[in-house]
């Protein structure tokens, strides 16, 4: 699925203490590499999203490495298969249980 960066998102806060954590908490999966599928370098922030070939106006959150969550980057990419887009609206934001 191809993605793009959305912009001016810096001052956007959800109670999972960070973007990243709340794509975890959500997906149920762990951020360990960058969804870009051309990039390999480690997830450090849960980058904020669009969809690019569809009507679809949300924004969600993927984890992405901080030179492809950069604002320069204004490119598409592909999302890795394996990782879900998960809602940014923070009002969808759950704190995990520490077991």
């Amino acid at each position: 699925m191809k993605i793009k960066n959305l912009n001016n998102t810096t001052g956007k806060v959800c109670s999972c203490d960070s973007w990243l954590k709340h794509w975890e908490n959500i997906s149920g999966q762990d951020s360990s590499s960058c969804g870009n599928q051309d990039c390999f370098n480690m997830a450090e922030v849960g980058g904020h999203v669009k969809k690019c070939d569809e009507d679809d106006n949300s924004h969600y959150i993927v984890p992405l490495c901080k030179t492809c969550n950069s604002s320069s980057n204004v490119d598409e990419f592909e999302l890795w298969s394996r990782y879900t887009l998960v809602s940014a609206a923070s009002t969808s934001c759950v704190k995990r249980s520490a077991a």
